[in-house]
């Protein structure tokens, strides 16, 4: 994809949103600030589908440098499996990925992303609405994020 970018090939706001796309099932920091930039480019270019990408690509940037999420667009699967891979004989479950503090739904709703209680409730439905298991992921390593890191957004 990025050899495409680089010949010149994304024009439209849609090769933006499918340049997104394709990204955001990247492995490193770098990988969604590229999706971040494409989203944002493409949005520009008039594309919905584009603009979708930004807040997912913004938590996810987030997550993988290590900080907590803005607008609550990950999950992540828990148990079922011990620390080197194998079966434990635990049900797995989802949870979303921790949440920055003060992150209002009006915040979300300005950057394109769900109130919080949507997303409370499609984690729920991932795991078919058993409301014994926990909503949000026990992560304490996660920090804050930096304000700076998105001018205007955070």
């Amino acid at each position: 994809m990025a050899a495409i970018f680089a010949e010149g090939c994304l024009i439209t706001g849609e090769d933006y949103a499918n340049a997104a796309q394709i990204f955001q099932h990247g492995t490193v920091p770098a990988h969604f600030y590229q999706v971040y930039l494409w989203a944002e480019r493409g949005r520009a270019l008039g594309s919905e589908e584009a603009a979708s990408f930004i807040p997912k690509s913004i938590d996810r940037f987030l997550l993988y440098s290590g900080y907590k999420q803005l607008f609550a667009s990950n999950a992540s699967g828990q148990g079922g499996y011990d620390d080197n891979g194998e079966p434990d004989g635990s049900d797995p479950f989802w949870c979303l990925d921790p949440v920055a503090e003060g992150v209002t739904d009006a915040m979300r709703e300005a950057a394109g992303a769900p109130p919080l209680e949507e997303r409370i409730a499609w984690v729920q439905s991932l795991n078919e609405g058993d409301e014994s298991l926990p909503v949000f992921c026990d992560a304490p390593e996660r920090k804050e994020p930096p304000k700076w890191l998105f001018p205007g957004i955070w």
